[in-house]
């Protein structure tokens, strides 16, 4: 798994949380297409006896049961609402699915809902012992710093019910995309509002420029002024330019970029509660 950065999901991955063993699950894989995939697949097949099933294309990242295990150690994150497709079978397995949301969830500043990464203090993390497995090439801050949104919707029985002690028909969703930039050697799974906050302050835009800057003169564009001014208006570099082995990335900038966002939202989420405040104060006083 460190060699081909594949990870786990699935039932099989619940089964480390509840200390079970399900005769009747299989094993869920995601690695990225290519080389990775060809040597997990033939690792499994060959040497751990598994027989392969299918291989699928996902569009996203899946969060449909709500956990990932890595090479490192498995995390666990909040169900979505596409769980519920799969209520028959895990209570089978001894879950108790409510479709129901517990009053104290309906709170526009309920903590769980608020930006949320893989590796933060909400995820269940139980690690591995892995001192004799040779870390993967890919840095472990672009998983745990993968960003997601959680969205909690109202169903229509909330809204003519209000009075009843649990809320019917309501859920949640997970909003998150792989983005990738110039500036970076990696994709990281990233929210709308973190994408929009890189763009605002401009950073893409500034390590690109930076990158290009740092190259000697014979790695830059041959229309480098023109290249230049483009990132300044696009962010990204001409699609006609090839960075080279002497590029500069900024990975390793990643978490502090990320934890100069989440102090952003913060403080702008703690500005529109004030807000709220003074208002439903001055509603009741009128």
């Amino acid at each position: 798994m460190a060699e081909t950065n594949a990870l786990i999901s699935g039932s099989f991955a619940i089964q480390f949380f509840e200390r079970v063993v399900w005769s009747s699950s299989d094993l869920d894989m995601y690695v990225e297409e290519g080389e990775d995939s060809d040597t997990i697949a033939q690792y499994l097949v060959m040497s751990e006896g598994y027989t392969l099933e299918d291989t699928i294309k996902p569009q996203s990242f899946d969060y449909a049961v709500g956990e990932v295990v890595t090479y490192k150690g498995h995390q666990l994150t909040p169900f979505d609402d596409s769980f519920q497709q799969q209520a028959a079978k895990y209570s089978g397995r001894g879950w108790n699915l409510q479709a129901v949301m517990l009053r104290e969830d309906d709170r526009h500043n309920h903590p769980i809902r608020s930006p949320r990464r893989v590796g933060d203090k909400y995820s269940w993390i139980i690690e591995f012992y892995v001192s004799k497995v040779e870390d993967s090439p890919i840095p472990d801050f672009v998983l745990e710093y993968s960003n997601f949104f959680l969205r909690y919707h109202r169903g229509k029985k909330d809204a003519e019910e209000r009075t009843e002690p649990l809320l019917a028909d309501n859920y949640y969703t997970v909003q998150g995309d792989a983005r990738t930039s110039d500036c970076l050697r990696h994709s990281y799974v990233m929210s709308d509002q973190l994408q929009l906050w890189l763009i605002l302050y401009k950073i893409p835009r500034k390590k690109i420029q930076h990158s290009l800057q740092n190259l000697e003169p014979s790695d830059r564009p041959h229309n480098y002024d023109e290249a230049v001014e483009w990132v300044k208006e696009n962010s990204k570099l001409p699609a006609d330019f090839v960075q080279p082995d002497t590029w500069t990335y900024w990975d390793a900038e990643w978490p502090s970029w990320y934890q100069r966002w989440e102090e952003f939202h913060q403080r702008t989420r703690a500005s529109r509660e004030e807000k709220a405040k003074r208002h439903e104060y001055y509603l009741t006083n009128d």
